[in-house]
């Protein structure tokens, strides 16, 4: 965090410009648990940052420390794993004192893929 105040404070003075970005990261839950199956979780991420690598960077320094280890209620460890960050894209619209802002848009033509990730918990 004191990377991107230092940015917003540089900024400030106009030295520097930063951009708004939407990073997915993908993380993965494991356990020692027999019949365990592994529970992956997309996580969509609104990054300030001076350039699209800094961007990545700073979503995978922030995957790595929020993947805690915990005990589960049936006392298997679980212990989460920052896998990836999917993809970085500067953001739509940058100005957020808006209602409705645009982060993020993407184009498919598969839309039967996309159906079942929308349904993954049925």
């Amino acid at each position: 965090m004191a990377i991107i105040c230092g940015y917003y404070s540089a900024a400030i003075r106009g030295q520097i410009k930063v951009h708004r970005f939407f990073v997915t990261t993908l993380c993965v839950a494991e356990s020692d648990a027999p019949d365990y199956k592994p529970l992956y979780e997309e996580t969509f991420l609104l990054v300030s940052a001076i350039s699209e690598s800094d961007a990545r960077r700073l979503a995978e320094k922030h995957g790595v420390q929020s993947a805690p280890d915990y005990k589960s209620v049936t006392g298997n460890q679980v212990k989460w794993r920052f896998l990836e960050v999917v993809d970085v894209t500067l953001c739509l619209d940058e100005k957020l004192d808006r209602d409705v802002v645009e982060l993020h848009g993407r184009f498919l033509r598969d839309i039967e893929s996309y159906d079942r990730l929308r349904n993954i918990e049925d």
